[in-house]
This record gives C-alpha cells, structure tokens and sequence, in this order.
C-alpha cells in the first residue's frame, strides 16, 4: 500500500539536528524507547487518515467506528508505555503529552505528519475525481439508438426478400428464423414488410385489405393486442419502430398507441372481471359424439357458493361465445343465450 511506504518513509529517517549517538538520545535513562512510542503516534495518526480514507467508504462505516479507535488507542499506549517505562521517571501522561521532547524531534514528528497528510488529501483528491468522472461517464451514456424504419424502408423487407420483418402496433420484429410461416407464399407473409395489426385480430390475412389501424376493434378485440405483442418480444428480436400510427419519426410513442394500450388495459380489467361474475364452464368433446358442458361450484380450483347452469356468453362487439355458468339470478343478462336442446335450468347437457 502505498500510505505504508510513505509512512516507512517519514518515521524511520533522522530529523535535521537530532542526536544520533545513544547515549544523548536517552531520556531518563530509558535509551531510545520514547522515540519508539513517537514513530507508534505517527503511524496510528497516518493509519487513522488511511483508514478514513480507504477503508472506512469500502466498509460502509464511520471514520470514528471502533476499528479506528482501537488503532489510535493502541499507538497512544505504546508512547504511554515509552514515558513510564522507569518507575522513577517523573515524567506522566498520555501519548499527547511531547514537553520532554527536543525541539528538533517536535518539528520532525510535525513535518512527517503535515507531509503523509498532504499526501493522502492528494490521494484522496485523486480518487474522488476518478470516482465523479466514472458517475459522469454512467450518467451520460445514452440510451441505444432506436431505429425508426418508414414505410417504405419497410416494404423491403416483406415477401421475397431474406431478411424478414413483421410488425405489430408499430414495432419491428426480424422474423427471418420463421420464414416457414411468414415467407412469400405462407399464411402470415402478410404480416412481413408492413403493420397489419387488425389483421392479427380479424384474421384478415389480404394484403390489399390488412391494415394498422385497430380503431374500429371492440374493447374485448384490442384486449388481444398485448398478448401477441407479448409473443414477439419473447420469441424475436425487436430491431426498431415503424414512424406512422403508433410511433413519430424520432421513434417516441403517439398519442394514439397510448390510447390503444388504455383501451386493451381497460378491456382485460373487464375481462377478468367478467369471468369471476360468469366462469367457464367443463366442456368435454369425443371425437364421433355428442359433446358436454356442465357446471360445478369449482372455478379454477376454487370452490364458489353457486353451481349455475351454461349458457352462451358473448362480449360485447365480438362475434364469438364461450359457454359460462351463470347464477340463476344473472339469467336475464343481454350477452347471454341458451344451448339449444338444453334444460333452462340444467347445470349438464349434451351439445352436438
């Protein structure tokens, strides 16, 4: 470590003017134990500096914690020791107590601290600035670049080409690794080169009549939207943003992609809501007979206070059911219908 080197440095020369023979270097008989206890000062003084320095920030503590103490109460003793080795010695106190020291040696210890502290204030200067220039550098460094294709750029990529790319509510997806299903020629070719996101929900696969605009979907359609979004992020790669309904050509969201997002968010609220009000039914299907619903007090494995009778539920603007159970009191409620050839208040029945 640097700070020990240093520290080596400065206690182990001899100050300007100080006696080097033994005999004059005694105080009270003692030979050289006193200045000992001072190079001890020293180095717990500089050892408290290094450690506020280094090892009180790695170690998440206080400059004044009990590791700190413990090293200047330990140099503090060794200088006390060093003053009452003799017992007839009339000198006492602690390790601040220097009025017996020379001159000479007073301005020595004084020099050797003021110069590692200077040191160390350099050092730690330096460190700081490191450490602000790292937190700059992490602070600045930008976000990755999005590439925003136009429609055009886009054409490019859809059938005939190698590289392929689909699109879904205005983001790129490079969908070349399932050119089984979206090359020239396949049933999902009409999703490449161009945003066809209604088509996703209509299942209108004509190019010339497949479009971006989802606005005229019901609440219960957009609602799907999130869902296949959710599978081309998990199974693609997003290489960019389509600049038109959903994304500006800086590639930040319209006010017309958050109104779509709303809309589908609103519609799943509803949807969860109106499966706890109306659960699925048990349907059971052999391949040559007549099928069966029916009804228990179980939804999703958990037992309700109601068993209910099946009906046909449609959601509002789609144009496909489900078979629900329904409370006997809910049986009035527009969305609902009979199966036909089905007791009204059957919890079972066979359905072709």
């Amino acid at each position: 470590m640097k700070i020990l080197s240093l520290v080596t440095a400065f206690t182990t020369s001899s100050p300007r003017g100080m006696p080097h023979n033994n005999q004059e270097r005694k105080v009270n008989g003692e030979g050289d134990t006193v200045t000992q206890g001072i190079v001890a000062t020293v180095i717990g003084i500089i050892s408290l500096l290094a450690f506020k320095i280094w090892e009180a920030p790695q170690a998440g503590v206080d400059v004044h914690s009990a590791r700190a103490a413990a090293g200047m109460n330990q140099a503090k003793r060794s200088v006390e020791a060093a003053y009452t080795h003799d017992s007839k010695n009339t000198v006492q106190g602690d390790a601040t107590n220097f009025q017996t020291l020379s001159p000479e040696m007073l301005e020595h210890i004084q020099n050797s601290v003021k110069a590692v502290h200077d040191k160390v204030e350099l050092e730690k200067g330096k460190m700081s600035g490191r450490q602000e220039k790292k937190m700059a550098v992490k602070k600045r460094a930008p976000a990755p670049p999005r590439r925003v294709f136009s429609a055009e750029e886009l054409s490019k990529f859809g059938p005939g080409s190698e590289t392929l790319y689909a699109v879904i509510l205005g983001k790129v997806f490079d969908v070349t690794s399932g050119a089984q299903h979206y090359a020239a020629g396949n049933a999902y070719s009409v999703f490449t080169g161009m945003d066809a996101t209604k088509s996703f929900i209509t299942g209108d696969f004509n190019r010339e009549t497949a479009s971006a605009d989802v606005s005229s979907l019901s609440g219960p359609e957009k609602s799907q939207i999130p869902e296949w979004v959710s599978f081309f992020e998990e199974k693609y790669e997003q290489v960019g943003v389509m600049e038109g309904l959903y994304y500006n050509s800086d590639g930040a969201e319209t006010d017309f992609l958050r109104s779509v997002l709303a809309d589908a968010a609103d519609a799943i609220k509803e949807g969860e809501k109106e499966m706890e009000q109306f659960p699925p039914c048990n349907v059971e299907r052999v391949v040559g007979q007549p099928g069966r619903i029916w009804c228990t007090d179980m939804t999703t494995g958990h037992k309700r206070e109601w068993v209910g009778v099946p009906r046909k539920f449609f959601k509002a603007g789609a144009h496909q059911h489900r078979c629900a159970c329904v409370p006997v009191d809910r049986l009035d409620d527009a969305r609902l219908t009979e199966y036909e050839g089905c007791p009204p208040l059957s919890a079972s029945c066979s359905v072709p």
